[in-house]
């Protein structure tokens, strides 16, 4: 009798453990963990830029807000909408939109996973892109990824709409996420409790639909930063205490990037008169920041003939070297060689830090060194102390906005890509005793919107990410001033510096360059930031990739470590029973 309640209690336990795993299994962590969602980035006023079109800063096409579960536990969210308080409001008058989902998604975001939401507008109709049928809800969300360059699957996101119809009478009264106006709310809330809570400034990110968002968690306030380019992916600088991130590791390289711009040609300052803007007088105040801003690296662009002689000599005075290709220009007798341009890009490089490899440049186009050809100058660097190697890209896209320069833009684009991947796989081959790899880092005003298409053309054809998002800090201003008639609050961001594998970044920051008479250096601002360069193994991430929530793998590897001991367990009692 004894052996047969043995067996019996042995049996009940069996059933239970695996009742237990199986709940585990198909929904894990079943209980609402409301403090685990984190909204990560919303993106409510998207550039729209495609190859046969010119830039367009201002719409509300395929707007996204971006999650994360942060938690341990899974957040149901089938009966959840997104609400937003109307443009300019302070959250008095709120919209909702509805999530619809796929087949193929399970309405359930498990520990770890990033979930896109699209946002459906009173422009996305014009499209042509529906939701209604599940062959519309793949179309809106092929265009969506096509747009972005993501590959964000069923899985992973879920459409946010107005109304389960397509009439009139909500389209007309529908809305887009909150773009002007003092400030912005959002939040994702089923009826009886809400799960996350957002607000920003769009009077102050509106440009390119960045949002400084403040996101609640557990009650506890944490600025995330900037967001808007990088649907599907976390960067660091989003995520919760991102300030406890391990210290980017690896040789350290300090660069300070900076489009001095040739001429002021034509434009009325928003400071003083155009005779303040000298060359001449803009030299002084670049040499007086270059003197304060101490980098191992300078690139510049946009130098011509009028700001060679003085800088140049200035600056190699200083302790640098320069790399670049000066005969093509006629710097230096004024004759046109292969191209007299106004965009020649110097790099100069610190003689106590580094040495000269090898230099070359390739021009953007074609090989043809015709006018309208943009350039790209490179140097690979040793560094003196540790032997560690990379090499430099500096250069400049065509700019202005019309559709001839934008095709013109995106063909550069491309075959920047192309000649920065062969040139590093030929110097890998040539230098591969002395480094396992070449990192590579490219420096220069790409007159690219950030977060654009284009720009995820940029970072995909380079295999770069953008140090910006790398950075242990967060710098939100932007890089294009207009002569000050744009702030860096509310100007573009077009100057980017972009890494390899192998590279991470410490600090990134964007300083405008005043003289000390109190009149700006350039039509742009600098980029001035902290790297680290490693040769034997990559840094930085995946452009593409998600990232893993080791926490959640570590808590599914001890459930069934549990599992498993009881399942021992009561097979040894069974084995006892029997015996």
């Amino acid at each position: 009798m004894k052996n047969l309640k043995k067996l019996l209690a042995c049996a009940l336990a069996l059933l239970t453990a695996c009742s237990v795993a199986a709940v585990f299994a198909s929904n894990a962590g079943a209980a609402q963990n409301v403090n685990g969602l984190f909204v990560s980035e919303i993106c409510f006023n998207p550039n729209y830029e495609t190859e046969n079109s010119k830039v367009i800063d201002s719409n509300d096409y395929f707007e996204f807000v971006e999650i994360k579960n942060v938690g341990s536990s899974a957040i149901d969210l089938s009966d959840a909408a997104l609400y937003y308080c109307k443009e300019g409001t302070s959250g008095s008058s709120w919209y909702k939109n509805a999530f619809v989902f796929e087949n193929g998604n399970s309405k359930s975001i498990t520990p770890g996973e990033i979930w896109v939401i699209g946002v459906y507008t009173i422009d996305t109709p014009s499209l042509g892109l529906g939701y209604s049928s599940s062959g519309e809800l793949r179309s809106y969300w092929n265009a969506f990824n096509a747009y972005y360059g993501t590959s964000i699957g069923e899985k992973n996101r879920v459409l946010a709409v107005a109304a389960q119809s397509k009439q009139s009478s909500w389209l007309s009264n529908a809305t887009s996420l909150p773009n002007s106006g003092s400030n912005g709310a959002l939040r994702i809330a089923t009826p009886s409790q809400t799960l996350a809570t957002v607000s920003y400034s769009p009077s102050v990110y509106s440009q390119d639909g960045y949002a400084l968002q403040t996101e609640y968690i557990s009650s506890k306030l944490n600025i995330i930063g900037i967001a808007g380019p990088t649907p599907g992916r976390i960067n660091y600088n989003q995520l919760p205490n991102s300030d406890s991130r391990p210290a980017a590791t690896g040789t350290p390289v300090s660069i300070a990037s900076l489009n001095v711009c040739y001429s002021i040609n034509g434009t009325s300052p928003a400071n003083g008169s155009s005779s303040d803007y000298s060359v001449a007088k803009r030299e002084k105040r670049v040499l007086e920041w270059l003197g304060k801003a101490v980098a191992d690296i300078i690139c510049l662009s946009e130098i011509d003939a009028a700001w060679w002689k003085d800088i140049n000599s200035t600056i190699l005075s200083q302790g640098y070297e320069l790399s670049g290709n000066t005969s093509c220009y006629g710097l230096t007798d004024g004759a046109a060689h292969e191209r007299k341009t106004d965009s020649y890009n110097p790099v100069f490089y610190s003689t106590k830090i580094y040495t000269k490899l090898e230099e070359g440049h390739f021009w953007l186009l074609d090989e043809s060194p015709s006018i309208g050809n943009k350039i790209c100058n490179w140097v690979l660097l040793k560094n003196n102390s540790d032997g560690t190697l990379f090499c430099l890209f500096n250069t400049h896209l065509s700019a202005n906005d019309s559709s001839t320069v934008f095709n013109n833009r995106y063909k550069e684009t491309v075959r920047l890509g192309s000649m920065v991947k062969s040139t590093v796989s030929t110097l890998q081959r040539k230098y591969s005793s002395q480094a396992a790899s070449i990192p590579y880092i490219i420096s220069g005003d790409f007159n690219i919107n950030e977060g654009s298409p284009l720009y995820r053309k940029l970072l995909d054809v380079t295999s770069t990410s953008d140090a910006k998002y790398l950075s242990r800090n967060t710098s939100t201003a932007t890089t294009f001033n207009d002569w000050g008639n744009l702030t860096t609050l509310n100007g573009r961001t077009i100057d980017f510096v972009l890494v390899s594998d192998g590279v991470d970044c410490q600090t990134y920051n964007i300083r405008t360059v005043n003289g000390s008479d109190g009149y700006l250096a350039s039509d742009h601002a600098a980029v001035r930031l902290n790297l680290t360069v490693k040769n034997s193994e990559g840094g930085g991430f995946d452009p593409g990739g998600f990232d893993f929530d080791f926490s959640s793998i570590l808590s599914w590897f001890k459930f069934f470590a549990n599992i498993v001991r009881i399942l021992i367990n009561v097979f040894r009692q069974f084995v006892s029973a029997l015996g």
